[in-house]
């Protein structure tokens, strides 16, 4: 924990109180958060409010807030700033979210409430959900890989089930049924 400066543009608010899990808790030291994602700790008895460092939690930024009981709670730094900093146009919405999908960038102008519903639709719309969506929908096939498969289920000696030999290639019943119908990858020749 450093001593710290305030910064010209810098705004601070008192964190009085927090919710978690529907319950109220009073933090045992004096807290505030600044308008730019700052937060600071002044425990009884100390001159000076000090610096608090930022830890990760699932890739979000977060502080360590003592309570009255000597709890410790690991705050999300972005949800402080919503709530200290950013009107919330109603009770359905509850979540922080970043626009520019950055967790890092704790700008106001990157945090904005939205309702579940909102924020469901701008996930979708991240590019780390897009990458991983890509990446799902890449077959697990290759032409090479469909040749043999075709070889397998074509042989007049066969006596492996479908379902296995689906199972052995990592697809399903139905995605082998429509090679073998030539639905899907009918285009390849098994004896290319």
């Amino acid at each position: 924990m450093k001593k710290f400066q305030s910064f010209w543009n810098e705004k601070w608010e008192p964190i009085e109180q927090f919710v978690k899990s529907n319950k109220v808790y009073y933090p045992k030291h004096e807290y505030k958060v600044s308008n730019l994602g700052r937060v600071i700790r002044k425990k009884e008895g100390e001159e000076e409010f000090k610096l608090l460092n930022h830890h990760k939690l699932s890739k979000y930024k977060v502080v360590i807030i003592v309570t009255e009981n000597d709890q410790v709670h690991q705050l999300y730094v972005h949800r402080l700033l919503g709530e200290y900093f950013l009107e919330k146009p109603s009770e359905d919405h509850n979540i922080v979210a970043f626009k520019n999908y950055d967790l890092s960038d704790l700008r106001l102008g990157n945090l904005a409430w939205m309702t579940k519903k909102e924020h469901s639709a701008h996930v979708v719309k991240s590019p780390a959900f897009k990458e991983a969506h890509r990446q799902k929908s890449t077959y697990k096939l290759t032409e090479e890989r469909v040749r043999l498969i075709k070889r397998i289920i074509f042989d007049p000696n066969r006596k492996t089930r479908m379902k296995s030999i689906a199972k052995q290639f990592g697809i399903s019943e139905m995605q082998l049924y429509r090679i073998k119908s030539g639905e899907n990858w009918g285009h390849v020749d098994p004896l290319d």
